[in-house]
């Protein structure tokens, strides 16, 4: 081959490797302008609303006046509705974290009888979903209802439609993430730390407050950081729970004025979720600066040992009982008795009735069209989305922590609001956003919910999938691209690869939130459009409760066959970080 040849297709391929480097620095572009317009458009048009005295979608011109702030702060049940919210996020975060740790500690350092078998199942609030969870238990207080005879038993009659069961329900369904915070940070404690305070003198309280919290503090903080968030932003609970005597929190106080009047009061709506937006903001400042810098918790140690303390096997026994009675009795029972209503003639709440067991509550749900399009809407959104997400997220994931520069850093904070905005104030952004621009075909669409969902949850992607980059040496992607490897041809060949296993887990949570998510529908569907969740609300509102029970089930049997079948080909290691 002659000299000149040579250098022609060295110059080729130094042509081509230009192109496929624009071509990358074009995506990452059209990255940080799909999540400008998907966040700060919606956003902006919601602050608009806000600080108009009339209706944008009306007169899209600005006519400044803060009369729908001082609407909104005028009302007793504003302050009501932020009292209850505040009361229902702090104790409920509180309380999952109780539970989160004491089960990660019999997990994690307990010889525990089957505790491998043990751990997946403590995931089993967040693949309910909340929505079915809240519903399992307001039938099973009810007169009748398995929870109202097992405490009438004992001569109790507690009651859960106040602020205080809401919270207690809500820690059921935010134990599964903190439980996942605290395993990962007590597995990742070398009990010889431990021990080496012991040594020297040191009592046990004092290695607890001064070796083991402050090692778990970055993974108590991140906790804290998202189930506050979560708590925050909950709408299914409180709806539940709280709606049917007027007890709002601030999410579903949007809701109660939109059925106020007609119109609604859209101005005091935005109003109302600017301020929800900006006490979000305020939390994730705060809880970012308490997080700071983790590496200073970085212990480095030699080859480790077993973490398990050596237990007697009462104890273990014990322990295993717990764990048996609290899936049993705080899961499975709400669950056996959605499960009870479904299956009862006429759709009765009580105990299940053997001689009048029927299916005609699933024979309703195959026979009406409505109930087919919003099983069909909720899976073909979970399982596009979550397939797209996870890739994409995985590469913005890559770019945000692996790539320097200001647009990789602006990528990750644009992905950071939407999980900062409470999804009934997003929903209703984007609401207005798709009504403005009707020429663009998106209003009461399915697409229109794909991308609010996968906008919405994207963070969550990204959070999951830099802990699996992370655990990839960087010398391996360094010397790729030495050898002249493009970012895609790394992220197919290298980082994807190695990861798979991981992000079939990212997969699962993004598919179980997709299918759960209620908040971010409530405003954006339409009649051809109406996924499960939505569907289920709207008959608990006019107490259809067979067929919400039969459609609940559904619901949980198609999450829990992904899940069962993810784990069962990829070897899926459930989390929920």
């Amino acid at each position: 081959m002659s000299t000149s040849t040579t250098r022609k297709i060295r110059d080729a391929f130094g042509r081509l490797g230009i192109e496929i480097e624009r071509i990358e620095e074009a995506f990452k572009y059209f990255l940080i302008l799909f999540f400008a317009i998907g966040t700060l458009v919606p956003m902006t048009i919601l602050i608009f609303q806000a600080i108009s005295s009339g209706s944008i979608l009306q007169s899209f011109t600005l006519d400044f006046s803060l009369v729908n702030f001082q609407d909104a702060l005028s009302s007793n049940l504003f302050w009501d509705a932020l009292r209850n919210t505040f009361i229902f996020s702090a104790g409920s975060v509180t309380l999952g974290h109780l539970l989160g740790f004491t089960f990660a500690f019999l997990l994690t350092r307990l010889e525990v009888p089957h505790s491998e078998k043990f751990h997946p199942l403590m995931f089993l609030p967040i693949f309910v979903s909340p929505l079915v969870l809240s519903l399992g238990y307001s039938f099973s207080f009810q007169d009748g209802g398995y929870y109202d005879i097992l405490f009438g038993a004992l001569g109790l009659s507690p009651a859960i439609n106040n602020v205080y069961g809401m919270l207690i329900i809500a820690s059921i369904w935010l134990t599964p993430f903190s439980y996942s915070f605290m395993s990962a940070g007590l597995q990742n404690i070398d009990p010889e730390m431990e021990d080496a305070a012991r040594i020297v003198g040191a009592p046990d309280r004092t290695v607890l407050t001064n070796v083991s919290l402050p090692l778990l503090k970055p993974f108590l903080l991140s906790s804290l950081f998202l189930t506050i968030l979560l708590t925050f932003q909950s709408i299914s609970i409180p709806a539940i729970l709280g709606l049917p005597d007027r007890i709002y929190v601030l999410s579903t106080y949007l809701l109660a004025l939109e059925s106020r009047s007609v119109p609604p009061p859209y101005g005091v709506m935005a109003a109302v979720g600017v301020i929800m937006v900006l006490i979000s903001l305020i939390l994730v400042v705060l809880l970012s600066r308490l997080i700071g810098d983790v590496s200073q918790y970085t212990v480095i140690t030699g080859r480790g040992r077993e973490r398990t303390i050596d237990t007697p096997k009462p104890v273990g026994y014990a322990a295993a009982g717990f764990l048996t009675f609290y899936l049993l009795f705080f899961i499975g029972i709400p669950l056996f008795q959605v499960l009870s209503i479904g299956l009862t003639s006429g759709g009765g709440i009580g105990i299940i009735d053997f001689s009048l067991l029927s299916g005609e509550h699933f024979v309703e749900l195959w026979n009406r069209d409505t109930f087919k399009n919003a099983i069909q809407n909720s899976v073909t959104i979970a399982l596009i989305t979550a397939s797209i997400a996870v890739v994409v997220t995985g590469i913005m994931s890559y770019i945000v922590n692996r790539t320097e520069g200001f647009s990789s850093g602006l990528l990750g904070r644009l992905a950071w609001i939407p999980i900062s905005t409470p999804g009934v104030v997003l929903g209703l952004a984007y609401l207005w956003t798709v009504l403005i621009f009707q020429e663009a075909g998106f209003y009461g669409t399915v697409t229109i919910l794909g991308i609010a969902f996968f906008i919405r949850f994207s963070a969550i992607g990204m959070r999951m999938n830099e802990s699996l980059i992370s655990q990839q040496a960087k010398e391996i992607d360094e010397q790729a691209k030495v050898c002249g490897s493009s970012l895609f041809n790394r992220l197919a060949k290298i980082i994807f690869p190695n990861a798979k296993n991981g992000m079939m887990s990212v997969w699962v949570i993004l598919f179980t939130l997709f299918m759960t998510e209620l908040s971010t529908s409530f405003f954006l569907y339409a009649t051809n459009s109406r996924v499960i969740t939505v569907t289920i609300f709207e008959l608990w509102r006019t107490a259809q409760y067979g067929a919400l029970a039969a459609l609940s089930t559904i619901q949980v049997l198609i999450t829990f066959t992904v899940v069962f079948t993810m784990i069962t080909l990829f070897d899926v290691e459930i989390r929920a970080v």
